[in-house]
């Protein structure tokens, strides 16, 4: 028969009784524990053991490509002026802008001072002898989805934490996808439409020499 020391059952037994005191939180609602000052914590159950709510999130991407194309166009249409390049068309078409010219000096002009201004974040890809697209390259494409989701993953945690939700699992999962684990949460149309909620914030160039005219019109002096 297995004799224990006198010093080691009244530490186990002393472990019991704190596990077990520890625990009689989780038998109550959490309106009554909350009257406990010291012993008001209770276990919060996974999605396995007490139900939820399983979103699967996917990013638009295609619409991100696009949107931010609209500022590189309204920049490439920007340097073709300043260096006095004329064009025939520019267009945005599934994620790529095209540029058409009328000759070949002005294609070939374009094409070299594109590449010195735009960087190494596009490339330049001919189409036929009077026109070329610009499209991002592999190496930014990967770094916008990799921001975009981030960013999109910070603000679907803020939106959760807002609804209440006890420890939620929010990650990313795959290329473009974010996935939201909701422990207790039964309603997961509520979460939906409160993820819905589309804030978008967008940045306009400003003709600072219009501005300076205006001044000047109205009697300002204008100060830098």
């Amino acid at each position: 028969m297995l004799q224990f020391e006198t010093w080691k059952i009244t530490l186990i037994s002393l472990i019991c009784v704190i596990g077990v005191v520890f625990s009689i939180p989780n038998l109550f609602s959490e309106e009554k524990i909350n009257n406990f000052k010291f012993f008001n914590k209770q276990i919060n159950l996974g999605l396995d053991l007490q139900g939820g709510s399983y979103i699967l999130l996917e990013a638009d991407m295609n619409n991100v490509f696009t949107e931010r194309l609209e500022s590189v166009e309204i920049e490439v249409k920007k340097i073709l002026k300043d260096f006095e390049v004329d064009y025939l068309n520019l267009n945005i078409i599934e994620n790529r802008i095209e540029v058409t010219f009328e000759n070949i000096i002005n294609y070939s002009k374009s094409k070299e001072v594109l590449r010195n201004t735009l960087g190494s974040d596009f490339v330049i890809i001919p189409i036929n002898d009077n026109s070329f697209q610009i499209e991002y390259s592999d190496f930014a494409r990967t770094q916008i989805v990799d921001l975009t989701i981030s960013q999109a993953i910070e603000i679907v945690r803020r939106r959760i934490d807002e609804s209440g939700t006890k420890e939620p699992l929010i990650q990313r999962q795959g290329n473009q996808r974010i996935l939201i684990q909701l422990p207790g949460i039964d309603d997961p149309e509520r979460i939906k439409s409160l993820l819905g909620k589309t804030a978008k914030l967008t940045f306009q160039l400003v003709d600072t020499n219009s501005i300076a005219s205006e001044i000047e019109k109205d009697g300002f002096k204008q100060f830098e």
